[in-house]
């Protein structure tokens, strides 16, 4: 026996998204764009108007779940493929950033020299460890 079609009892057919609105989704949460924000722009096409927020998140569960560690595995895909290829500016990225070293740290210099001898497009990344400077005893004021 053929099944028959789901019956609304005189409700609108629920919220389809097309993949145009997950995709938004998706990147404005990977954005931090909140709930709020997001589901006044996501328009249902019967009515044209805007879907409420709890068709909102009933609609795009999956996308305001996923939303950002997408664009956190795009970001560092990209910072990775630039890395490899030896950009100093993702060497300099990764010691300020990741390994938390700082210019004006007392202990550590980090420098770019993008005109290293014998090549024009090589680059040469200095780091320079130096003795932390002792500090003065409070009983010798």
């Amino acid at each position: 026996m053929a099944k028959s079609p789901k019956k609304t009892l005189g409700r609108m057919p629920s919220f389809e998204p097309s993949k145009q609105q997950r995709k938004f989704v998706e990147a404005m949460t990977g954005l931090k764009m909140t709930h709020d924000e997001m589901h006044p722009l996501v328009l249902n096409p019967r009515t044209n108007a805007p879907i409420d927020k709890k068709t909102f998140e009933k609609a795009f569960a999956r996308e305001l779940q996923i939303g950002k560690y997408k664009l956190k595995s795009l970001i560092g895909t990209k910072f990775m493929e630039r890395l490899n290829l030896g950009e100093p500016w993702a060497i300099q990225f990764g010691f300020k950033h990741i390994f938390r070293w700082r210019e004006n740290d007392s202990d550590v210099t980090i420098g770019v020299n993008n005109t290293a001898e014998g090549s024009k497009n090589a680059s040469m990344i200095e780091v320079r460890f130096v003795k932390a400077r002792e500090r003065a005893d409070d009983d010798e004021e």
